[in-house]
């Protein structure tokens, strides 16, 4: 009686561990795989060899995100806000344009309205880690009087410190 008493706690200890480490593989899939169907198409595209491999965005909640960054930062442009627009530009595209406080606006203002928005053809993202992505966009940056500039713009999202910074002219070829 006491043998069984044993056999069958033994047995209760051995399925309950069982148990928690198949919750824990299934957790540690699930989150992986989540991470990469909620940010990306499984398709890459690289079609020439100049060309960078990015993945068409396929989440909106994202997709939202990035277009709500482009147009805060619009909006900065449209209220002539320099510090504001100074602040949220790449680092490396200021130094590279000697972009300062002062001459930001003029720099960057390419439609003279005052409600900017982004109309976007197509938004492309390139994971740089966990944390970081960079988001990509061919559109058109549109005023209430419907004048229109054709951009390519790119956003680096740091998801972990809930930051973006904008480069409004890129260079690289990825549409």
């Amino acid at each position: 009686m006491k043998a069984n008493k044993i056999v069958f706690i033994f047995i209760i200890i051995l399925i309950m561990i069982c148990c928690i480490v198949g919750i824990l593989v299934l957790n540690n899939k699930k989150s992986s795989n989540k991470m990469v169907s909620d940010n990306i198409l499984a398709t890459n595209i690289n079609d020439s060899d100049n060309k960078i491999s990015t993945n068409e965005v396929d989440n909106s909640a994202m997709y939202f995100t990035v277009k709500n960054c482009v147009n805060t930062y619009l909006k900065y442009i449209s209220t002539n806000n320099a510090e504001a627009v100074y602040g949220v530009l790449d680092k490396e595209f200021i130094n590279d344009n000697n972009i300062n406080v002062n001459n930001v606006i003029n720099e960057l203002k390419k439609v003279q309205g005052n409600d900017q928005s982004i109309y976007i053809n197509q938004m492309r993202v390139k994971n740089e880690g966990e944390e970081i992505q960079t988001y990509y966009i061919d559109g058109s940056i549109i005023d209430e009087n419907s004048s229109k500039y054709d951009t390519q713009l790119k956003i680096v999202m740091d998801t972990k410190n809930k930051a973006f910074a904008i480069t409004p002219e890129i260079t690289e070829e990825v549409f």
